[in-house]
C-alpha cells in the first residue's frame, strides 16, 4: 500500500518569510549601495551596449555623434550644428535631462532612467569628475560640470 508523507513546515519559518523577502528586495536594488566608482564601471558597460555605436567605443565621438569623453566633451553651450540640444550643460542634471529625452537617438525608451544615470556616471568619471556618493537624479543638480 502506498502512503503519502508530507512534512509540515515549522511555524517559525512563516514568521521569517517577510524578513527574507525584504532582504532579497534590498539586495536586488543597487541604489545607495554602490560607490560612484562602481556605478561608473556599470555605466561604462551600459555605454558600450547602448551608446558606443554612435559616440565611439570610448566616447571619443564619431561623424554621427559628438564626443562625450575628453577635450571638448559635453560643452557648456550647445554647438550651432546641434539639432536637438538647445540648453546649456551646467550640471549633471542638465546632461541627464537631455540624454534621458533624446538618447539613444534610435530609441530613447530603450534605456531606463537608472541606466541613464549610470551611463552619465561613466561619462563624468571618464572626464575626471569623481563623486563621494552614487550619482542620482536627486543629487545630479549639485554636480557642477561648468560654472
Amino acid at each position: 500500500m502506498y502512503h503519502s508523507r508530507t512534512r509540515s513546515v515549522p511555524s517559525y519559518l512563516f514568521l521569517l518569510a517577510p524578513a527574507f523577502a525584504f532582504g532579497l528586495s534590498a539586495c536586488s536594488s543597487s541604489e545607495g549601495t554602490r560607490t560612484f566608482e562602481q556605478q561608473a564601471e556599470e555605466g561604462g558597460a551600459l555605454f558600450g551596449e547602448h551608446c558606443a555605436e554612435c559616440h565611439g567605443d570610448s566616447g571619443q565621438g564619431t561623424d554621427d555623434a559628438p564626443r562625450l569623453v575628453g577635450e571638448g566633451a559635453l560643452p557648456e553651450v550647445p554647438p550651432d550644428d546641434r539639432m536637438f540640444r538647445t540648453g546649456n550643460f551646467n550640471t549633471a542634471a542638465d546632461v541627464y535631462a537631455f540624454a534621458n529625452q533624446y538618447m539613444p537617438a534610435d530609441d530613447p525608451d530603450e534605456v531606463s532612467d537608472s541606466q541613464m544615470v549610470d551611463i552619465l556616471a561613466f561619462a563624468l568619471s571618464a572626464n575626471g569628475i569623481e563623486l563621494d556618493e552614487e550619482l542620482t537624479t536627486s543629487n545630479a543638480g549639485d554636480v557642477v560640470i561648468h560654472e
